[in-house]
Formats: structure tokens, C-alpha cells, sequence
């Protein structure tokens, strides 16, 4: 098992909201994943299941408003 130097990213518990003016949309709740040295990473999921949204968050591109990361 690599060791926790070996963690190039880290999510832990990731959010996020959408806020609009008809009510607020919840993309992505609870996502949590480390990334280490030498792996590859795949978001898998159906239409509308959040990859992208996730991928966003991580990488700090997010439009806000209307999303918003609650933690």
C-alpha cells in the first residue's frame, strides 16, 4: 500500500450546491477519494451524476455564484 507521501490529491467529504432562484441543487454530496503516486483516476457515472461538477470543485473552477461548496 502507498504511504501518505505518496498522495498526490486528497478529497474528503466533498459538496457542492447549486443555488438558483427556484430552489437549490444538490450535485455532488459526501465525495471522498485520495489520488496517489503512479494511479490513474476515472469519474464514472450516469448523465447529470456530477463528474463533472466533482472535477471542477477539485480543480477550484467552479462558477460562483450559482455553485457553492457548504464545507
Amino acid at each position: 500500500m502507498p504511504g501518505e507521501s505518496d498522495v498526490l490529491l486528497q478529497v474528503k467529504d466533498l459538496s457542492v450546491e447549486y443555488r438558483t432562484d427556484t430552489g437549490t441543487v444538490y450535485a455532488a454530496n459526501g465525495v471522498t477519494f485520495d489520488l496517489y503516486r503512479g494511479e490513474t483516476l476515472g469519474l464514472v457515472g450516469e448523465t447529470g451524476a456530477g463528474k463533472t461538477t466533482i472535477a471542477l470543485a477539485v480543480m477550484g473552477l467552479l462558477p460562483t455564484p450559482p455553485a457553492f461548496i457548504p464545507n
